[in-house]
């Protein structure tokens, strides 16, 4: 626990990302199910409706932890180099989720039930209507990236393309 407070003062960019990615919305065909709920805390395991792939960590977690690596070598980086060859690979995740954002959002159609009077989105491709905004995760991970981008020090300044 001690150690991990004093990685936290050090590193509290990658503190945040973590809590960015525990907070990040699923995409529709996405679930986070109870595996197990005895012993100290219960454990999650994310299903995919549509191919039946499970996963023992959020879909996303691959990407968190890229910018997490990028953060932490900028953080240790001196001359500056280091850090601006990472910001631009953070731009290119936050490129690469708008264009995906785009994407997802092109193949669902935004319609009202009549029953509630709440939004709703169908995919008429997969046959799946959603509740949730259906490009909510990409579009988090470009305000996230946006967020880690605009930490002072952390990179060097460039305006987002």
């Amino acid at each position: 626990p001690e150690a991990v407070e004093e990685a936290g003062v050090v590193y509290p960019e990658i503190f945040w990302l973590a809590e960015c990615l525990l907070r990040a919305p699923l995409a529709p065909e996405w679930s986070r199910q109870v595996l197990d709920e005895e012993g100290e805390g219960a454990s999650w395991i994310y299903v995919n409706a549509r191919t039946g792939d499970a996963l023992g960590e959020p879909p996303d977690f691959a990407v968190f932890a890229e910018m997490a690596h990028l953060a932490a070598a900028a953080s240790q980086d001196v001359d500056g180099e280091v850090a601006g060859e990472c910001a631009e690979q953070v731009r290119e995740i936050r490129q690469e989720a708008m264009r995906e954002a785009e994407a997802i959002a092109a193949r669902w159609t935004q319609h009202m039930d009549r029953a509630t009077g709440k939004e709703y989105y169908y995919n008429q491709e997969c046959s799946m209507s959603s509740w949730r905004l259906p490009a909510a995760a990409q579009l988090y991970l470009v305000w996230v990236a946006d967020k880690l981008l605009a930490i002072e020090g952390l990179f060097p300044a460039q305006p987002l393309a």
